[in-house]
């Protein structure tokens, strides 16, 4: 009964796109038998923040075992020395794409963790807080790279319902994904109309300069918009694309004239485009 009580409260500290906060912790200060009852759930810990007390690590490590772990990234700062235990068996890691509190997200061209995790196999990147204005000082993306043999897949998980005016998803995502130059498989959910408050300046640099992403072979586009996946391809390149699904359904994926072309299965949309295009 307890360790059910604990996994609703881990659940309600995950939001719509999976950034996570470990307000849950403090159910441990209830009595010293929930503590016990709560450092004994192996599900609980499973997922991890990178700066989880040390007190706390020994525990982690007893209660998961052999178990596959998901790390959240927070800032560099908060950055812990995790034991080679917890590093072997962490396989996802979770990040956002951006801040909006004048601090990164992550420093540097590389990241802190990739020389800890080499069985990581996928990162996590989601949506931060609204972004009010286009002023660089407003929100900070600051991109690592992180490549392990291992890694390779990738999803961007954006808020439904929830776009953001001032940053351009595409451009993100393509950002992300060659800083870690590794990654085969990209899964976007969410993508809609984003970026159109940016000044048109910025759009056209894009489309003149494209990012290349040759590594990516798969992508995967759940509840996502047909105009959001045309302005994807404006400024993003993928030369080695084999795959393409759309909520799960096959997308055609047709080469011609030196450009791949994306046809979206007609019935999941009424009056949109059903061609887009990428420059090979």
């Amino acid at each position: 009964m307890l360790c059910e009580i604990f996994k609703h409260a881990h659940a309600d500290c995950e939001d719509a796109v999976g950034n996570r906060n470990w307000k849950w912790i403090n159910v441990l200060g209830v009595s010293k038998h929930w503590r016990a009852v709560g450092l004994n759930c192996p599900s609980l810990w499973r997922q991890i923040p990178n700066d989880i007390p040390s007190t706390l690590e020994q525990y982690c490590v007893r209660s998961t075992g052999n178990l596959t772990i998901q790390l959240h990234y927070k800032r560099p700062k908060q950055m812990t020395s995790l034991s080679n235990k917890i590093s072997d068996n962490v396989v996802e890691l979770h990040t956002a794409m951006w801040s909006t509190n004048g601090e990164p997200v992550a420093s540097g061209v590389t990241s802190p963790l990739s020389a800890f995790f080499d069985n990581l196999t996928h990162i996590h990147f989601h949506a931060g807080p609204t972004v009010t204005s286009f002023d660089s000082g407003d929100f900070q993306v600051d991109y690592f790279a992180s490549n392990p043999d291992k890694l390779k897949g990738a999803s961007f998980t954006f808020f439904l319902g929830q776009p953001e005016p001032y940053i351009h998803y595409p451009t993100i995502i393509g950002r992300w994904t060659r800083c870690n130059e590794s990654i085969e498989t990209l899964v976007v959910r969410n993508m809609a109309v984003s970026g159109w408050e940016r000044p048109s300046s910025a759009l056209e640099y894009e489309m003149w300069m494209p990012i290349e992403l040759p590594s990516v072979r798969r992508m995967e586009f759940i509840n996502c918009g047909v105009l959001a996946l045309k302005s994807m391809m404006l400024v993003l390149r993928f030369p080695g694309l084999t795959e393409c699904t759309w909520n799960d359904r096959n997308a055609e994926i047709i080469e011609r004239g030196g450009r791949k072309s994306i046809r979206v299965p007609k019935r999941t949309f009424r009056h949109l485009e059903s061609t887009v295009h990428c420059i090979a």
